[in-house]
């Protein structure tokens, strides 16, 4: 029995007869808002904020006059005693010490104020060396920091509970006079803002 010869499927191209190139595309400028007007304008380049000629001249005398109140606040800095800058390092201080410590005065153990405060232990007037010392510095409330002169037994007691008898006998000592200077209490002040930062990002 002879077999019938086998066909041959012709072979078609899948391929497009005629091939057509993509046309590139063209991105559309953004637009850009003014920062002076405010409208919607077509930017020239990275550093191009406004949109005309009179936007453009109104931020050069915005800049202009928020240079000069830059270098007017400086000045003024710059004219600041060393008192100014001793009372925003304290402020500073006690900013930490009453985010640092629990809501527990130091000296008579009260857990409920109409504001904490910072006490100092050995007052600023007896030792200013130990001004912005930690362990000298505990929350207390308003009653034993303002009306009982820092309520000073029981803030001792409390302390002695609080860091140690041999810790507190370190503060009653002897300390060797400490020269304040604008630059010391701004590091002072630089510093306990910086331990702040850190509890409040611990938090």
């Amino acid at each position: 029995m002879k077999r019938s010869p086998l066909k041959r499927t012709p072979f078609k191209s899948t391929a497009p007869s005629v091939l057509r190139l993509a046309e590139p595309k063209v991105a559309k400028p953004r637009l850009r808002k003014c920062v002076i007007c405010k409208e919607p304008f077509t930017p020239r380049g990275i550093g191009h904020k406004v949109c005309g000629a009179n936007c453009a001249h109104k931020l050069v005398e915005m800049n202009r006059a928020k240079r000069e109140r830059q270098e007017d606040a400086k000045k003024k800095m710059a004219s600041k005693g060393l008192s100014y800058w001793e009372g925003r390092a304290q402020r500073a201080c006690n900013a930490y010490i009453c985010k640092r410590d629990p809501d527990v005065c130091i000296s008579c153990g009260v857990t409920r104020s109409p504001a904490w405060q910072a006490g100092h232990y050995i007052s600023v007037g007896a030792n200013s060396t130990l001004r912005y010392n930690p362990l000298n510095i505990n929350k207390q409330c308003v009653q034993c920091n303002m009306h009982l002169a820092s309520n000073a037994i029981k803030y001792r007691i409390g302390l002695v509970q609080k860091i140690g008898l041999e810790a507190v006998e370190a503060l009653e000592a002897w300390h060797p006079p400490v020269k304040m200077t604008i630059e010391y209490v701004q590091e002072v002040e630089a510093t306990y803002k910086q331990k702040l930062k850190e509890l409040n990002n611990g938090d």
